[in-house]
């Protein structure tokens, strides 16, 4: 299955984390951490890898909040990957052409172009295995880090942020524009639960 790049450059889920050094794609016996939605009984794995900045928690219960509206079906699965700041600027060069570390960077499904929020959910493709990959969210625990300092913000909730921000890549969502950023920056903020 190919994967789609925020930039909708495509690339492959596994290929995007190949030759950065250090860097490891999450892997499938990663552990995983389930949490139930008690509201919609809908089930959303997270597969996280990496080394953690923080407490996971409020980092599942983001995504899972970012997701919740749109209607992802249970038992798909999210990656989340935290890396350091040459991993994460080897990717963003790879992919977006930027040579600077960036926060957060969202590997998931190729969409249909106009696809977003519920569409985009509908528009999910299973994997050969039944399984519904939704993508990966790879985040820069160091940049996060700087950027809470900056905001005078505790570290967890800037990751969580994040990583809701990463999921709504996932389903589409942009924020290329003036308008797609606030409502990116919205919708992030809602999924943190204020």
């Amino acid at each position: 299955m190919r994967r789609r790049f925020i930039t909708s450059r495509v690339a492959n889920n596994r290929d995007a984390f190949a030759g950065c050094a250090g860097s490891d794609p999450p892997p499938d016996e990663a552990t995983t951490v389930r949490e139930t939605d008690r509201k919609t009984s809908a089930m959303v794995r997270i597969l996280a890898s990496g080394e953690l900045p923080c407490d996971l928690a409020p980092v599942r219960r983001a995504i899972h909040a970012a997701l919740r509206p749109y209607g992802v079906p249970a038992g798909a699965r999210v990656g989340l990957a935290f890396v350091d700041d040459f991993v994460m600027k080897e990717l963003n060069v790879r992919h977006r052409g930027v040579p600077r570390t960036t926060d957060v960077l969202s590997f998931g499904q190729a969409l249909p172009r106009s696809a977003r929020g519920a569409a985009a959910a509908r528009a999910l493709a299973r994997e050969a295995d039944g399984e519904i990959e939704v993508g990966d969210i790879v985040i820069s625990g160091a940049q996060a880090a700087r950027q809470a300092r900056r905001r005078r913000q505790a570290l967890v909730r800037e990751v969580a942020f994040l990583a809701a921000h990463g999921a709504l890549h996932l389903l589409g969502f942009e924020d290329d524009t003036r308008e797609g950023y606030r409502e990116m920056v919205r919708l992030g903020t809602d999924a943190l639960g204020r």
